[in-house]
């Protein structure tokens, strides 16, 4: 989206219910951005998931829109025609509730991940915002696909094999690349291939058997396999490679 400048007294002029036309005038000189109406449209969007209806005054008063020129963001996005102005209101078109969806599926996988990293809420908040203007979309739904099925993996008691307590298991999920995973398919440790834990060291490799043949594979290897105990094996829970 091209970037506008807008200079000294801006003017938005919204058409009330009753087809008066007001006008809201703000003082500002800033430079309007994609990222700008994206914060806006997703804000819209929310307000919409809560069964509520935005004016510009709850806009205004929005945190993740803190220092932003609201009003004029708000004009940007009429003229685009992606909100429309009703008296106080502000709605989204059909066209702004998908770019609004978009942004707001963005922000809720990256404040996911990262808060799955370890990150406070509000660290993990502020860093989202952030993230949610430069993912693609294909890899969101994708990378959300997984993480929903990853954390049913948690659920189920699956864990890295570098945790792993001697025992059988089998594998759920190879987290490596293509090169490494092929080399340990090679080795008999595929996506669900049975394997057994035979002795771990506390900073050394971890010692398994698979179809047969005993290997040591190194602990950051291991960190890479996530198993779960074989007896609760379900195909359900793995994720697709």
């Amino acid at each position: 989206m091209k970037a506008h400048t807008l200079s000294y007294r801006v003017t938005l002029t919204r058409i009330s219910t009753c087809g008066r036309i007001e006008t809201l005038m703000q003082d500002e000189t800033r430079d309007i951005c994609r990222e700008d109406c994206e914060e806006a449209m997703e804000a819209l969007y929310r307000f919409e998931r809560d069964g509520r209806t935005a004016t510009l005054s709850d806009l205004m008063q929005e945190p993740d829109l803190d220092g932003r020129p609201v009003a004029d963001i708000v004009m940007e996005l009429a003229l685009n025609g992606q909100v429309e102005l009703s008296g106080d209101s502000v709605s989204l078109t059909p066209r702004g509730r998908d770019i609004g969806h978009r942004i707001y599926s963005r922000h809720i996988l990256a404040e996911r991940l990262l808060r799955a990293l370890g990150l406070r809420e509000s660290c993990a908040h502020e860093e989202a915002c952030r993230m949610e203007h430069i993912l693609d979309d294909e890899a969101v739904a994708e990378a959300t696909k997984r993480l929903d099925r990853f954390e049913t993996m948690l659920d189920s008691g699956v864990q890295r094999l570098a945790d792993a307590s001697p025992g059988e298991y089998h594998v759920a999920f190879l987290a490596t690349g293509r090169t490494q995973r092929r080399r340990l398919e090679d080795m008999g440790i595929g996506q669900g291939a049975q394997l057994r834990v035979w002795r771990k060291q506390p900073r050394g490799p971890v010692e398994v058997e698979a179809h047969g043949a005993r290997l040591a594979l190194g602990r950051g290897v291991a960190t890479k396999i996530l198993v779960a105990p074989h007896l609760n094996s379900n195909s359900d829970t793995q994720l697709d490679s």
